[in-house]
């Protein structure tokens, strides 16, 4: 319900394309440096929902060479990898998620 709200408050600046919001995430992490994947992927696609735009959520699992469990969020607007590109490493989609302006819809894989 917060995401839907702050979602939705009225534009002032132009539109943020998937580029320029994965640099505005950049800039953030130099404040915020121990934000998580998944906390990344939800304000990106909060910042891309409130100029209209669509993307997808997605949470992935792996596990490594001694069976450790990891898991992985990213977000993914327009056919680009806005946040959680650099760990992208053979992660099976757990969920996907579209965000839209009007919603979360979350999608089990």
């Amino acid at each position: 319900r917060a995401i839907d709200r702050m979602a939705l408050r009225p534009i002032v600046a132009a539109a943020m394309t998937p580029a320029e919001c994965e640099q505005a995430v950049r800039r953030a992490l130099r404040v915020l440096p121990s934000a998580s994947c998944l906390a990344q992927a939800i304000a990106a696609a909060c910042l891309l929902r409130r100029d209209g735009r669509n993307s997808t959520l997605t949470i992935g699992v792996r596990f490594d060479g001694t069976h450790r469990f990891h898991a992985h969020a990213w977000l993914e607007s327009d056919g680009i990898i806005v946040t959680g590109r650099h760990a992208l490493v053979e992660h099976r989609v757990l969920l996907r998620d579209a965000v839209n302006r009007n919603s979360f819809n979350i999608r089990h894989v």
